[in-house]
């Protein structure tokens, strides 16, 4: 038997919003009807205390039950839901429940009223997202997932329409929560009052298969934001995109510069895409734990290059490397070539930065920094600076000139010690010709000397 009831049963327009006026009394003064979807109208309303007048968003269902144990029910159903929501709004990003109540079997709930537009006015006035303002707009919202999720409460129609951005300061809020509509939803209670979901929450294209079986995870809503992140990267619409035989998106192709996007960053995003939910991050605190060591990996790169000391640096080259392999000399020049590494056990990483490189026939000098971080990957920095080592072998140059020069000096210092000493015997000799035989001589002795070898 179909419970459901024709919208044209609902009461006429004027006396519903007669109604809310009523039931909201001398508290609330509806400023404007923003909207109108089924058995619920939302309002923007404002506080009638004229010492902190405050703005609140009212949301009126009028729903219409056939029996009165459906209506006792969705009482129920109401109010704990509403206390739900309520305990949820405490997290900073969600808009706080001000106040819930029944009037004449009708149901208000009072929340906070964000200023801002939704990220999907956001999408349409936006260039495509690079990779940095992503993994920010993850960072932004990921821990409102994990609060909902560790309160054991799944969203399950996060859309760019349901995420706002509060214009005051710039945060995502995650809105839109509907078990309250979906618990008394007429269709959804048969008429014992017993709840028998009949409709599926979500939205087509942001909803993975388990949610379409009826069966939600707490992924479900990592599947939604993570379809969410490819539409802002690519700035696609769903119909454009497309799905492997395994029903995963492909939307690598639809990016405007795929060279601008590390392979570890597109492949967090297809994990959380993928069709197979026992594939996919589990939860938020999986996605937040990822994107923490990607961007832990970069800012090390990002360190290493724009330091106040590398300001004259001509040019580097990073490299990123799987494992360490032996290393080719050094060559003339190294082309720019960024290579991200596949998920492994232990990865390493190395970043080479060369310095003045601009010949090739002199010897390089290489500093090595190695840093291991938490989950045990490695990291190495090396450092080649030609300047250091040209300046030394210039210093070796030197000082072998200096080492031939004493050499020279030493030679010729014998050469005329040898020739002093010749002169001085020959004119003995002829002395000894011109003396007489009983003349008494005493011969001459030449010094002892020796040449220093410097």
């Amino acid at each position: 038997m179909d419970f459901s009831k024709k919208e044209d049963n609902l009461p006429p327009k004027e006396i519903i919003e007669e109604l809310a006026r009523e039931a909201l009394g001398d508290r609330y003064n509806l400023l404007q009807k923003l909207s109108e979807e089924g058995f619920e109208i939302v309002y923007l309303a404002e506080s009638n205390d004229r010492s902190v007048p405050t703005k609140y968003l009212i949301q009126q269902f009028v729903p219409q039950y056939l029996s009165q144990a459906q209506s006792a029910a969705a009482r129920d159903l109401f109010s704990q839901e509403a206390a739900v929501l309520k305990n949820l709004g405490t997290h900073p990003q969600i808009p706080s429940i001000h106040d819930y109540f029944e009037h004449q079997g009708q149901f208000f709930v009072v929340q906070e009223f964000i200023l801002g537009q939704s990220f999907q006015e956001e999408l349409t006035q936006a260039v495509p997202y690079s990779e940095t303002e992503a993994i920010a707009f993850l960072n932004n919202i990921l821990p409102v997932l994990q609060f909902i999720h560790e309160h054991n409460y799944i969203h399950r129609d996060i859309k760019p329409s349901h995420l706002m951005r509060n214009s005051v300061n710039q945060k995502i809020y995650l809105i839109n929560f509907y078990s309250i509509k979906e618990k008394i939803n007429p269709q959804n209670l048969d008429i014992t009052g017993q709840f028998m979901p009949y409709l599926t929450v979500g939205t087509q294209g942001y909803i993975p298969m388990e949610q379409h079986l009826g069966k939600p995870e707490f992924c479900s809503d990592i599947y939604a934001l993570g379809i969410v992140v490819i539409q802002a990267l690519t700035k696609i619409k769903l119909t454009q995109l497309d799905y492997d035989d395994d029903n995963n998106p492909v939307w690598h192709h639809l990016l405007p510069n795929i060279s601008h996007f590390s392979s570890q960053f597109l492949d967090i995003i297809d994990t959380m895409v993928r069709c197979n939910h026992q594939q996919r991050y589990q939860s938020a605190i999986e996605v937040i734990a990822s994107i923490k060591q990607l961007t832990s990996s970069h800012k090390f790169t990002t360190t290493s290059l724009t330091g106040e000391n590398l300001e004259s640096i001509p040019q580097y080259t990073e490299r990123i490397l799987i494992r360490k392999e032996p290393e080719a000399p050094p060559q003339s020049s190294e082309q720019t070539v960024i290579q991200n590494p596949p998920e492994a056990s232990s990865p390493t990483t190395e970043h080479t930065l060369i310095i003045n490189n601009t010949e090739a026939n002199y010897q390089t000098t290489e500093h090595t920094l190695i840093l291991q971080n938490n989950d045990n990957d490695m990291e190495s920095t090396r450092i080649i600076d030609s300047n250091i080592t040209r300046d030394q072998n210039n210093d070796n140059t030197a000082k072998d000139n200096n080492k031939s020069k004493l050499k020279i000096l030493a030679i010729i210092g014998g050469l005329l010690t040898t020739i002093t000493l010749v002169v001085a015997l020959l004119t003995i000799r002829n002395n000894q010709n011109s003396v007489p035989q009983n003349s008494s001589f005493l011969p001459y002795s030449s010094p002892d000397f020796f040449i220093v070898q410097y």
